[in-house]
């Protein structure tokens, strides 16, 4: 089914919380304009071709959290929302690269981040190569550009920062927040190696780094075509290149730390990867023999199995898919070869199979020839939650009575109890029951482990129990003190049996029960007013200090001990 582009400017309801950073895409040449309502995307305007620089694997454009276009670039220079050059932004450092090719051929670069805790500061992220004796990327560089500056057509205030200077793979450059919804992590592969340099990029502007991490598969052959992708949670990250097995590590949003490398066996070089909304499946661009695109779903170990082919294409037959970004509007856009450029859209990525409803070749070309789209983090990733750890309220209980500690449980929520002294029915649930022989302090650590356990979002607390030696009276009112004083326990010791006398108003009802010294209930009565005695057989009971209760009105009005012997 075909679609067409309409020549309007539509309104932006997003996102509520306005991280429309990538609500505008600049494409194609001459430079054209498209943005997103909630159901498609739309172009709005081509720039001059006398004034427009080339596109020509990628791109980057940036547009503050309001979704209003701020500036483009395609690697070798900056240009303003009007696509004319921004005050600075022909000073890049470009090295060896052949600035005569009219652009970017490094896949999913550059990049641009919104300074942490800054309305008018943005980070722009670029590659260049160094060495004119290896075609690899040889140094990562960020610049900061003002939008303030200029009636806020931006000023390029400092270029050429070296983050890098080393090789690293050509593309494959990417970013996800920080757990706590502010920070960013900035990830960029090193050339042939399992090495990952990481940033951490602060909301003080501060860029700390590189915290640099061996891991997973190492690559044996040029990095080309590289992709790195988060999933929208942040909680796993996906990394491949043209010629390598791609690789699904789980990312750690607060220390950013991979793990659980998989690796897919059955697939060979990729040209294009992104994640559905959800983070559930994986949408993935290879290039054999033919051109494929398959899903495949994360949430099982075993991956490879859970491959489906959405789509094959013959090369020969020119017009094929490339390049995924996942858009505002949870559509995946995927670019591709020709010349106008065709595009493809995944219109439901969350469901399963071909229910994902791939719309192939379905929208009208991009203009001239491009294979790339502009490189985007996903913005809206939001913070982890945090639960706080709560033990629950100080107490005091009477020696040998039972206490449940901490609140109700959170699904997803672990939970860890440590004591030095006293019993525990469980360690690792919400509410356990404590028998303390003395006060004792109780300390619990909760850990959230949606989506796989973020380190910091361990929580502790603290409760102390306060333990009264027996005889103990806690909390009784309004009880008579005769009531009180004919509740008697006789023989104490007991061999075969016990009789327990009392002298309660014959209109109410009370509970006598008995507990072993690990506080649990072997024996339980209910008493009426119109007795005044129970005779208790221990004959069943092995030899051994007891304790007992006897329950007015809902309150412990004597509780002491008594033994059996034999």
């Amino acid at each position: 089914m075909k679609h067409y582009f309409v020549f309007i400017i539509i309104g932006l309801t997003l996102e509520a919380n306005c991280q429309n950073y990538d609500y505008n895409w600049v494409m194609g040449f001459p430079n054209t304009i498209y943005n997103f309502d909630s159901a498609s995307i739309y172009k709005v305007d081509t720039f001059a071709l006398n004034k427009s620089i080339f596109f020509t694997l990628s791109g980057g454009c940036m547009s503050d959290k309001n979704g209003h276009l701020l500036f483009i670039s395609n690697g070798l220079q900056i240009n303003d929302r009007n696509d004319n050059l921004m005050e600075g932004g022909n000073q890049l450092a470009l090295g060896a690269f052949d600035t005569t090719s009219g652009g970017y051929d490094f896949r999913q670069s550059p990049m641009s981040l919104p300074m942490p805790g800054n309305d008018s500061l943005y980070y722009f992220f670029y590659e260049a190569y160094w060495d004119s004796t290896i075609p690899e990327a040889s140094r990562l560089y960020y610049g900061i550009i003002d939008m303030y500056a200029n009636n806020s057509l931006g000023k390029v205030m400092s270029l050429n920062n070296i983050l890098i200077d080393t090789f690293i793979s050509d593309g494959g450059l990417s970013a996800c927040k920080h757990a706590n919804g502010k920070d960013w992590w900035l990830v960029k592969p090193k050339y042939q190696s399992n090495e990952y340099f990481k940033f951490l990029i602060k909301a003080n502007g501060v860029i700390e780094g590189p915290f640099i991490q061996s891991i997973g598969l190492a690559s044996q052959v040029p990095d080309w075509n590289c992709e790195l992708v988060f999933s929208p949670a942040g909680d796993k990250m996906f990394y491949g290149n043209g010629l390598n097995n791609p690789t699904l590590f789980d990312f750690d949003r607060c220390t950013g730390m991979l793990s659980n490398p998989r690796i897919f066996q059955s697939i060979i070089g990729t040209h294009g990867a992104s994640f559905s909304p959800d983070g559930r499946f994986l949408y993935v661009t290879n290039d054999s023999l033919f051109v494929n695109l398959y899903q495949l779903d994360t949430y099982s170990q075993s991956i490879d199995i859970t491959k489906i082919l959405l789509a094959s294409f013959d090369p020969a037959q020119f017009n094929t898919i490339n390049y995924h970004q996942l858009a505002p509007n949870n559509k995946i856009y995927i670019s591709g070869y020709g010349s106008p450029t065709p595009l493809s859209v995944i219109n439901r990525p969350d469901s399963f199979g071909f229910a994902c409803s791939l719309d192939t070749f379905g929208y009208d070309s991009l203009p001239g020839y491009t294979l790339g789209m502009p490189n985007f983090p996903y913005y809206r990733t939001p913070p982890a939650r945090a639960y706080q750890a709560d033990a629950g309220h100080d107490t005091t209980i009477c020696f040998g009575d039972t206490v449940m500690l901490g609140v109700p449980s959170v699904d997803s929520v672990v939970y860890q109890w440590q004591n030095n002294t006293g019993f525990l029915s469980s360690t690792d649930i919400a509410q356990p029951i404590a028998v303390p022989q003395q006060t004792t302090s109780y300390y619990l650590t909760i850990n959230d482990t949606v989506p796989h356990g973020y380190s910091c979002n361990v929580r502790t607390d603290t409760i102390t129990v306060h333990v009264v030696p027996l005889p103990c009276v806690l909390g009784i009112t309004d009880i008579n003190s005769d009531v009180i004083a004919n509740i008697k326990l006789y023989p104490n010791p007991a061999k075969d049996y016990t009789a327990l006398f009392y002298n309660i108003p014959t209109s109410q009802q009370a509970t006598f029960a008995i507990y072993n010294q690990l506080g649990q209930l072997v024996k339980q009565q209910k008493l009426l007013g119109t007795a005044n005695s129970y005779v208790i057989e221990t004959r069943q009971l092995q030899d051994g200090v007891y304790n007992y209760r006897f329950v007015l009105n809902n309150q412990v009005i004597k509780r002491d001990k008594f033994v059996v012997v034999r």
